[in-house]
């Protein structure tokens, strides 16, 4: 083909994320759930009000130095799991919206913090970040709120 030919445009390929889930991909997700839901109590009792060994010495410090939150920030966590470093963003100041996959891990991290969470700069919701049906929910939310000035995932690939 010379440099004047023009080839026709190749028709993009649809992002993973924009098909339309399969029966197979919504079962996954629910036995996902199901499972995370079964050990949510396990998870954190082994976690902790502090966390670990792990946690404390590498994952939090570590998370806390790349996101670099300052008071009155919006912080948005996906997959807060107990709600630890919430806890620790609003001690530090932030407007914290965490986020979690398991609606049994969303009621402990409530239990955890006390449960007035917005009296303590934390607010809970379970949300599955692999639906774009609950994603577009989170994205009408933070346009009320002005969005978020940081956002944090630390531990979402624990599946």
């Amino acid at each position: 083909m010379s440099t004047e030919e023009t080839r026709p445009p190749v028709p993009p390929t649809p992002s993973p994320a924009l098909l339309p889930p399969t029966p197979a991909d919504t079962q996954h997700q629910h036995l996902h759930q199901e499972i995370w839901d079964a050990n949510a109590k396990t998870w954190d009792a082994a976690i902790g009000t502090a966390g670990n060994c792990f946690y404390k010495h590498l994952v939090s410090p570590t998370a806390l130095s790349l996101l670099s939150p300052l008071p009155d920030e919006n912080i948005l966590e996906l997959a807060c799991g107990n709600g630890i470093f919430a806890r620790k963003l609003a001690e530090l100041g932030s407007h914290v919206l965490a986020t979690d996959f398991s609606e049994n891990m969303v009621e402990i991290a409530r239990e955890r913090t006390g449960g007035e969470e917005a009296g303590r700069g934390v607010r809970y919701m379970r949300l599955d970040v692999t639906s774009e049906r609950e994603l577009d929910g989170l994205v009408a939310l933070a346009g009320e709120h002005l969005g978020f000035d940081g956002v944090i995932c630390r531990s979402s690939f624990l599946i």
